[in-house]
């Protein structure tokens, strides 16, 4: 898997890349700003570069100039996982960072707490083969770790993301429709970068007091 910037005024490569991210600060000084031109790209990105793209895209909100150099060199890398596609792509990302032996994974699973019909939901049975496969390959693995946790409601979510937040150094999520899956009512009304989804407008809050960035990812459509 390879990363790449690209303008988002400028062609998509064709060949070569698995993600190609665009990257963002958020700035208490100029907020509008930044909040406008994110939005700009995103729905130019939306309309535009996501049709010719030959790979999944990520937006990233990086607040690594908040970070301190650690003395061993970890990078704690979370994902937190809702379901669906764009969540089953961030996690096999964050699979592939995890081959570095600096980088120390943690996969939170959110969860309603309610047993969904299985039987009309494909996505769901997917992610249950996903996860039991990744929890199966990593069992004796010392940096990986597994968590579930039940979120239901709005309130809910925004303090679990929040707890999670403050552990890592880069957390990974889909860009997804999380209402689907998960009860996020309430929180939809107040995200200023819906285009992240309710789960990475939460990570890229101008409140939120952390160092840790987020990567959104949205996998690719395929055309025929």
């Amino acid at each position: 898997m390879l990363f790449a910037r690209e303008s988002e005024t400028g062609p998509a490569p064709s060949v070569g890349l698995d993600l190609l991210t665009l990257s963002f600060v958020r700035d208490r000084k100029c907020r509008r700003l930044a909040v406008s031109r994110v939005a700009f790209l995103l729905n130019h990105t939306d309309a535009s570069l996501l049709d010719r793209a030959p790979c999944s895209v990520g937006v990233l909100n990086d607040r690594s100039y908040r970070t301190k150099k650690k003395s061993n060199g970890t990078v704690n890398v979370g994902v937190i996982f809702i379901g669906g596609k764009d969540d089953r792509e961030a996690l096999s990302l964050a699979k592939w960072m995890r081959q570095n032996p600096r980088v120390r994974l943690t996969v939170i699973r959110f969860l309603s707490g309610q047993e969904p019909d299985k039987t009309k939901n494909w996505d769901y049975l997917v992610d249950d083969e996903v996860l039991n496969d990744l929890k199966e390959t990593y069992a004796s693995a010392g940096n990986f770790a597994y968590a579930e946790k039940i979120v239901n409601g709005g309130p809910a979510v925004a303090t679990a993301v929040r707890l999670a937040a403050e552990g890592y150094d880069l957390m990974i999520v889909g860009r997804g429709r999380d209402g689907d899956l998960l009860d996020v009512s309430g929180l939809a009304e107040w995200m200023e970068l819906p285009e992240l989804g309710v789960i990475g407008d939460l990570f890229a809050c101008k409140d939120l007091k952390t160092r840790v960035s987020v990567l959104v990812v949205r996998q690719q459509q395929q055309h025929e």
